[in-house]
């Protein structure tokens, strides 16, 4: 999901993300491969499911130290593990207006949250925004593709005429290619790991 674009110290999409972590239950789709090994997931998940929470705030712990790029000023990343969802009205505020952090960290301890955030801690913000949403109608999916680390930060090679011709085969799919200023849109600007996303 993406946050208020017109904060001034913004991320560069101003985006969170939620994942739901749980047990699934009967018919399972592969999502992705992480390390050589399989990703799963379940349109349904089993109600009653003992989590070990501690371990989970671990893992995610560990993989932001390792994956953040914590030196760079701009990085501020957080988390937040919890069984519930945390109010809409967090979610609608930051999307439309500030959030204050003073706030966000009332609100996590009052839910029993388990939440850390890294430098100046905004992360925590967009974290618990991402857990507060609620996907009624208003959904997106985006497909994303990743550089293996030895191309990080190199020059991209995505071919123009196949984004094309995705563009206008896949008409479920926008903003793929710019045809007023012919400009390739699923490719970011940026040198980050992202080697396309639509």
């Amino acid at each position: 999901m993406r946050l208020n674009p017109n904060l001034p110290w913004k991320t560069r999409g101003n985006g969170a993300v939620a994942l739901h972590i749980g047990r699934g239950d009967k018919k399972k789709t592969r999502i992705g491969e992480v390390c050589g090994k399989e990703i799963f997931g379940h349109l349904r998940g089993k109600k009653e499911v003992d989590i070990d929470y501690e371990d989970i705030f671990g893992i995610i712990d560990e993989i932001i130290v390792k994956q953040s790029k914590l030196q760079n000023k701009d990085t501020n990343p957080g988390f937040v593990v919890l069984k519930k969802k945390l109010p809409y009205s967090l979610y609608k505020k930051a999307v439309r207006d500030v959030v204050s952090l003073k706030d966000v960290e009332k609100t996590l301890i009052l839910n029993q949250a388990c939440f850390k955030g890294y430098k100046n801690q905004r992360g925590l913000i967009g974290a618990a925004a991402a857990v507060a949403w609620k996907p009624l109608t208003d959904k997106t999916y985006e497909l994303i593709s990743y550089r293996v680390k030895n191309k990080w930060g190199t020059k991209r090679q995505v071919d123009t005429e196949s984004t094309v011709k995705m563009d206008k085969t896949v008409t479920s799919t926008f903003d793929n290619y710019d045809y007023e200023n012919n400009h390739n849109s699923i490719t970011p600007n940026s040198p980050c790991p992202v080697l396309y996303g639509n």
